[in-house]
């Protein structure tokens, strides 16, 4: 019986902490026009459990964003952006190219190492505070956007800001 023990112990289910709401709130967006976030999929579940903004959650199988899954969310607030499963549109929904060209700024919130499994990485807790990079990352990068350093954390997650390459291309007016 104490075999029995161990083994459920080394194999419970472990659900990370991601405290999207403090790393958003740390932001100071406060309705910022020339600021946009974009969601990395893995956050964007968080982001509608806390009830941060406004989401659509779809629901199957049949679609390429919810193969994996069967769901995926879209975050419908203004100038927020999700990340979900490719498509012929990208990764990014809306796209990138949606982004007004008052848009300067954008903020990618993703997930740290924190909230990898335990048996992928061993480190003291708050010591995981790596970046995973996501195919949101890579988007932002293609779209033309660059890292501008700005960086904030909270526990399992990361905002990191790009700023717009000049002159903005496909970009619509407002």
């Amino acid at each position: 019986m104490l075999v029995f023990a161990s083994a459920a112990w080394v194999h419970r289910a472990w659900y990370p902490a991601q405290d999207v709401r403090a790393v958003i709130t740390s932001l100071h967006l406060h309705g910022d026009r020339a600021v946009a976030v974009a969601v990395a999929r893995a956050n964007t579940f968080t982001y509608v459990d806390e009830g941060i903004g406004p989401s659509v959650i779809h629901v199957s199988n049949h679609d390429p964003r919810g193969a994996r899954q069967g769901v995926w969310v879209d975050l419908t607030g203004p100038r927020t952006l999700s990340e979900h499963l490719a498509t012929k549109t990208g990764v990014v929904s809306p796209p990138l190219t949606s982004l007004p060209a008052s848009v300067t700024t954008l903020w990618v919130i993703g997930t740290t190492t924190e909230v990898a499994s335990p048996s992928d990485y061993h480190c003291a807790p708050g010591a995981c505070t790596v970046a995973l990079s996501s195919p949101l990352n890579e988007a932002v990068l293609l779209a033309g956007w660059k890292p501008t350093g700005q960086i904030r954390t909270a526990p399992g997650v990361y905002a990191m800001a790009y700023g717009r390459r000049s002159p903005a291309r496909g970009v619509p007016k407002e």
